[in-house]
């Protein structure tokens, strides 16, 4: 897909759906979804749409909202859109400019009855967003298993952590995303190193 900036992603072009690099189809929704974001968003170097379980199965709830009941869920929850409208599967660009709208400044949308989509001006960062949203969303369904009240955290405490999380650079270097996602790819490379072809 190109990026309003003219970059191709994907090798599908944006504005016309066609493969303009490669061999193979376009998934219809897939591009309906990706490419009006891509070409909306200036966060959105790297669009990452699932359906992972934990995350997915959250939407699906009446409040689906990540709670503020641990130092990873207050990581993310300003990054956090939510679209509390399904309208069916995204066979028309029209639906992903609509995400793009719902996004806005964010990179995280929880998509009602569906899934979820993060965005990153990398793939690391994308993907590293994902992999903890997972996490808290997992965390979170794990404790309401439990039928006890969540144990929310004070307000004073959300606030410091979402200060002590998103000001401070600890090290010189790559981003923690960067770091995360060099450390997977050294995982595959000595378990599955055919993955780099």
């Amino acid at each position: 897909m190109v990026r309003g900036d003219g970059l191709l992603v994907h090798g599908v072009g944006v504005d016309d759906g066609e493969v303009k690099r490669g061999a193979g189809d376009v998934e219809r929704s897939c591009y309906c979804i990706h490419a009006p974001i891509h070409k909306a968003l200036p966060q959105a170097a790297a669009v990452f749409h699932t359906h992972m379980p934990f995350a997915s199965a959250l939407t699906r709830l009446e409040d689906p909202r990540i709670k503020e009941i641990g130092q990873t869920e207050v990581g993310l929850i300003d990054a956090i859109a939510f679209d509390d409208q399904y309208t069916g599967p995204a066979l028309d660009p029209a639906e992903g400019e609509r995400l793009a709208r719902t996004i806005g400044n964010k990179t995280v949308l929880f998509m009602a009855n569906h899934g979820v989509t993060t965005l990153g001006v990398s793939v690391a960062d994308a993907y590293d967003r994902l992999y903890y949203l997972e996490r808290a969303a997992q965390v979170q369904i794990y404790a309401m298993w439990t039928g006890q009240p969540l144990k929310q955290l004070p307000p004073a405490v959300v606030e410091k952590t979402k200060q002590d999380i998103g000001g401070v650079r600890f090290y010189d270097g790559p981003t923690p995303a960067e770091r995360h996602f060099d450390a997977l790819k050294r995982i595959l490379d000595r378990t599955e190193p055919h993955y780099r072809n």
